[in-house]
């Protein structure tokens, strides 16, 4: 409430007044002394709503006074101040502020899509005031420098592009009455057998079914899969390219022409196009499939070696043939060489010949043997034929044929091989961890040791424990080792690593190597490091492998 030396008494009143939709119910401070109406008020007090109402639309954003902060009180002036009574909630700062009822949107605004003040059409979200409309705007005034009352939107820049260039995408937008339609079954098209090579086409025929026009935003296929030309009819019988977003009348016709590329590809074979719609399902499917043939196969294309002894040789033969006989030669494929592990030769061998060396049937010799490393060995045998790749993608009389894209190719086929080259003695694990342990928890590992030298004795092994290089075994004492025949194996045995228990108040970690002592001239030590940490106030005591 406001006072000054000049009024002599107050009055107030409380009148309806409709303004942009929402009933409020003013309270209007006026003075006897012949004080201001506020606008859209009679001098006796009557409402002039449309007054009012003309009055408040008629500001600008731009037009606006910017030294009005909050709400303004019905009837108040510019530059009065939002007042509330004492001890009502929302009014004070730090206040829970009591929250609208209609939806989120408080008194004196209407709610705009738009992010921050502003839609995708460049209209703003402004507060006018509700009073004075006939305040001047300030100099260099902006439409953001509105203050708070009644919302109003304006485009920022009518019939021009939204802001910053941003346009939907067409066809993004769903149409709940727009269809895009495809006979049941047909929207998978199954080519059969085919060759290697071979580039598959076929057009899948669709149609605008809806009461409004479908928009075709995407057409995507997936790898191997290629979508050359989207048509649409012109209800006549003749087709004309599509363009993306446009619309397509109820009623016509679609046509996609999609091609299967074989190249490098093999056996049962499926790729999709997916195509999106403003359609209410908004993605429709089509899938290609085929079973293609491989020009050139190896059998087995992966070869185990297993476990190859040291000393002993092991020899696997692959069968490579062209499906449908051709005589082709066959040679390593240097692109990306492979370097041949050690012990491992491959011998390409053609069977019955011609009399250029070319065959319909080649077989790769694998020998492992002398020289190779103990341990895993792997190798991929990648080989080219001189088969070469037409250049010419069209179907020929016969039907489809091999594709050539971005210069000379040729048919290839690779094997992969691996196993394991064992030693004269084998062990594992490698290494022993000892976990987390407390003072007094007994604790076993144990080691499991093979003996691949059939001529060799390994029962009459030793074991002994020694610290690594430059360090000490801590609690060396507090550990023991057993040798025992290991169960269900010949010539192999169980080395079993015992901690017994270390001192109370034992704290800090250990490690060490345990030495088995073969014998063997090949291997005559086998080297198993361990190690551990004790602390005292470890609960939890783990379990032991025995």
């Amino acid at each position: 409430m406001h006072s000054t030396s000049v009024h002599s008494s107050l009055r107030f009143r409380l009148f309806p007044r409709l303004t942009r939709g929402f009933l409020l119910v003013g309270l209007i401070c006026s003075c006897q002394d012949g004080g201001e109406a506020p606008a859209g008020v009679e001098p006796d007090g009557s409402e002039n709503v449309a007054g009012a109402t003309q009055e408040a639309t008629q500001v600008s954003p731009v037009s606006a006074p910017r030294n009005v902060r909050g709400g303004l009180i019905p009837g108040g002036k510019v530059g009065q101040r939002s007042t509330k009574p004492a001890g009502e909630k929302g009014s004070a700062k730090g206040q829970k502020r009591k929250r609208p009822q209609d939806g989120g949107k408080a008194p004196g605004t209407r709610k705009v899509p738009g992010a921050k003040g502003s839609d995708a059409t460049g209209a703003r979200t402004t507060r006018v005031p509700t009073s004075n409309p006939g305040a001047q705007p300030r100099s260099g005034a902006t439409s953001g420098d509105s203050p708070e009352g009644v919302r109003v939107g304006t485009p920022a820049n009518p019939g021009q592009s939204p802001v910053g260039g941003n346009t939907p995408i067409a066809g993004a937008e769903k149409d709940p009455d727009a269809r895009l339609s495809i006979e049941f079954g047909a929207e998978k098209h199954d080519f059969g057998p085919a060759r290697q090579g071979d580039i598959l086409n076929h057009v899948f025929k669709l149609k605008s079914t809806g009461e409004n026009p479908v928009r075709i935003r995407q057409a995507s296929p997936t790898c191997g899969c290629t979508v050359s030309k989207v048509a649409v009819g012109d209800g006549m019988g003749n087709f004309g390219p599509y363009k993306m977003g446009d619309e397509i009348p109820a009623g016509r016709e679609v046509q996609i022409e999609a091609a299967l590329d074989t190249s490098h590809k093999t056996n049962k074979t499926q790729v999709r196009i997916n195509v999106y719609t403003n359609d209410p399902i908004g993605l429709t499917q089509l899938a290609l499939t085929s079973n293609i043939e491989p020009f050139i196969k190896a059998t087995p294309p992966f070869v185990n070696m297993g476990d190859i002894k040291e000393g002993e040789e092991k020899v696997q033969v692959i069968d490579i043939r062209t499906s449908r006989g051709e005589a082709v030669m066959l040679s390593d494929d240097t692109s990306n060489p492979i370097k041949l592990p050690p012990g491992m030769t491959v011998d390409l061998v053609p069977v019955a010949p011609n009399e250029g060396g070319g065959s319909a049937h080649w077989q790769a010799r694998v020998t492992v043997g002398a020289g190779a490393n103990e341990g895993p060995i792997g190798y991929q045998i990648r080989l080219n034929s001189d088969f070469e790749m037409p250049e010419d993608k069209a179907h020929t009389p016969a039907g489809p044929g091999p594709v050539i894209v971005g210069g000379a190719k040729f048919y290839k086929v690779s094997a992969s091989v691996n196993g394991r080259v064992l030693g004269a003695l084998s062990f594992t694990p490698q290494f022993l961890s000892m976990g987390l342990v407390r003072p007094g928890q007994v604790v076993k590992r144990n080691v499991k040791v093979i003996s691949h030298d059939p001529d060799f004795d390994l029962s009459k092994a030793k074991v002994e424990l020694r610290p690594e290089t430059g360090q000490e075994l801590a609690w060396k004492d507090n550990f023991s080792t057993s040798l025992r025949p290991a169960v269900g194996l010949s010539n192999a045995i169980d080395v079993q690593l015992v901690l017994e228990g270390l001192p109370d108040g034992s704290d800090g970690s250990f490690r060490g190597v345990m030495v088995i002592l073969t014998g063997h001239p090949t291997k005559p030590e086998l080297a198993v490091r361990f190690s551990g940490v004790c602390r005292a106030g470890v609960g939890t005591v783990l379990p032991d492998r025995r």
